[in-house]
This record gives structure tokens, sequence and C-alpha cells, in this order.
């Protein structure tokens, strides 16, 4: 087992739980509904990405722990880059050596919506030109396809954590009952499920109102994402960006995959979700699979 230095313990404390993803399932929902219980402390920055080397790994365990409140029953961060792999490697190793003990929540959705949803995201935030075929057929470490193998991603964990840590709730539960779905994470969270007040939300951004920035809107995103910018919570930023980003900015037209591409993506994925359904017992009727 892993012993914190004493550099490496410092104020703060450790995160309990971690929301691994993922991606455009609902997770900043999650997020902020968990926030509401008062017995959990969520990061005020949604996505640490403390865990992947190419974002925060380097600034060491101090810098995590200063995240969290140490008087939190339940302490926890979301990020989503957490279940991509193998686009980011040997996270579940990472987060092993850390926190050996905490609880670890996936949230799913239907694979092919899923993909589409990225897509947009990704083009919302100028990181894909390509169109939609050409970018979710790409041969090889396909980003959109290993999003979407939530078993793959599932299989990688249990190398280091029992299924036992692991809360697989899905964003179409999320929508059709919100206030069940936060009661079943409670639960597994061992707060009281009855506690928290207020709504919760089953969607906070909502991939049909993507925008595809502009030269000036992807100057607006970078100061957003600016050392000065982390003095305002993520919520500040979004709500200013609500504002401020629609004149800098285009609609995004949703692509419609065609039947013959859904077949395609169906057969990528089929023995995936296949594994998925007999490793959580569930079926995901909703599901395009």
């Amino acid at each position: 087992m892993y012993i914190l230095n004493r550099k490496e313990r410092g104020p703060g404390a450790l995160p309990n739980v971690i929301v691994i993803g993922a991606p455009k399932s609902g997770t900043t929902s999650l997020h902020e509904n968990l926030r509401l219980h008062p017995q959990i402390f969520m990061s005020r920055e949604k996505e640490l990405r403390f865990f992947m080397e190419e974002f925060n790994w380097h600034r060491g365990v101090a810098w995590y722990r200063s995240h969290f409140s140490h008087k939190a029953v339940v302490r926890g961060e979301s990020s989503v880059g957490y279940s991509i792999y193998p686009m980011y490697r040997k996270v579940p190793e990472r987060m092993h050596r850390i926190v050996p003990k905490t609880r670890l929540i996936y949230l799913l959705r239907d694979p092919i919506d899923r993909i589409v949803s990225h897509y947009i995201h990704l083009v919302a935030e100028g990181r894909e030109a390509r169109p939609f075929e050409a970018a979710v057929t790409e041969p090889g470490h396909n980003r959109y396809i290993a999003a979407s193998c939530y078993f793959m991603q599932i299989e990688r964990y249990l190398r280091f954590y029992p299924l036992s840590r692991f809360l697989i709730l899905t964003l179409e539960d999320l929508h059709r009952d919100p206030t069940g779905v936060m009661q079943k994470a409670f639960a597994f969270l061992r707060v009281d499920p009855f506690c928290a007040g207020g709504k919760f939300s089953a969607v906070r951004h909502r991939t049909a109102l993507k925008r595809r920035k502009n030269r000036a809107g992807m100057r607006l995103k970078a100061l957003s994402e600016s050392k000065f910018a982390g003095l305002f919570t993520s919520q500040f930023r979004r709500a200013v960006g609500r504002i401020l980003y629609p004149p800098l900015s285009h609609p995004i037209s949703r692509p419609a995959p065609s039947e013959a591409l859904r077949e395609q993506l169906a057969h990528r994925l089929q023995d995936d979700v296949k594994h998925l359904r007999t490793l959580t017992g569930r079926r995901f009727r909703s599901w395009q699979m």
C-alpha cells in the first residue's frame, strides 16, 4: 500500500468517491446533484483530471488534496477522462495508488447517442473538424468508440477495485427518475438517501445547445480556462458563457447517422455491450443495441 509522505499530506483531504465518466452522459448533472447533499463535498471545479498524466498528475498529491474539505463525510470529483482508455492510460493504476478505497460512480448512456453528443461537443470546442462519419469510423484507437466501450473501461478498473466499489447508473434513468437515481447514489455512498433538499437536475449541458465558437469565441474560451478564471466557480463561468458565447459562435447541426452507419457502429460495440450486460445483470433495454 502506498503511504503518503509528509509533503503529500498537506491541508485538505483525499476524495472517497470519484465519478469516472462517461463523457456526455450527464456527469455534470450528477456532480451538481451530489453537491446538494449536506454530507457530501464535491470539488468546486468539477474536472480535476488529476490521475491523467497529460493534465494534472504532475501537480502532486498535496495539490489534489487541497480541493477537498476534510470536514465532509463524503468528498468527490468528476473527471470523464478517467474512462477514455487508451487515449488516457494508467488512470486506474494511479488512482489505486493514491485512493485505494475510493468508491467509483460510472454514468452510462446509449452508446450511439453518446458518440453523437461527444462529436458535437468536440466540434463546439474546436477540437474536431472532420465530417461525422469520418470521425466516428476512424480505424485504430478511436476516442468516440473507446469512450462508448463501457465494459472495456470497467475491466481496467476491476484489476484494482472490486465490482462492489462501483455504482453503474444511466442517463436514461436520470432523465426518467432523477430523485430515485440520486437516492440510489446516496445509499451507495452511505449517507442519508432522503436528506438532500432541492430539485435534482437531469441535464445540465444540453448538446442541442452546443455552438461552434469562432476565433473570438475560442479566445474567450482560453481565457475561461486560465489561472485567473480559476478564481471563479465553474457554475459562474458557465453562466457568464451563456451570455457571452452566442454572438461569438453559431449553432451546430446534430448529425443524423444513416441506418448503415448505425449498424456499423453497433457492430463495433456489440461485444462490449454483451459483456457489460453479463457483468451488471442489466439489459439496458432503451439502448439501440
